[in-house]
């Protein structure tokens, strides 16, 4: 495994999927992790401000599971 710094982090990331043997999850998660890097950079979040995102994101999937019905 290469050394990870932050030109090569998304392509170290996207070959970790690369043996998922089902080809459109591996499609969709590889092109999550572009956008979702790419936003990453785009916007350079404070930790407070990712803290937040993930803290939305969690009460989103939870609100969204069989569980919250």
């Amino acid at each position: 495994m290469p050394y990870v710094i932050e030109d090569n982090l998304t392509d170290v990331v996207l070959e970790r999927w690369n043996d998922l043997s089902d080809p459109r999850l591996r499609q969709i998660m590889q092109s999550l992790i572009k956008h979702l890097h790419g936003f990453l950079r785009d916007v350079t979040p404070t930790q407070a401000e990712w803290a937040t995102g993930i803290e939305w994101l969690t009460q989103t999937g939870q609100m969204c599971s069989t569980r919250a019905l």
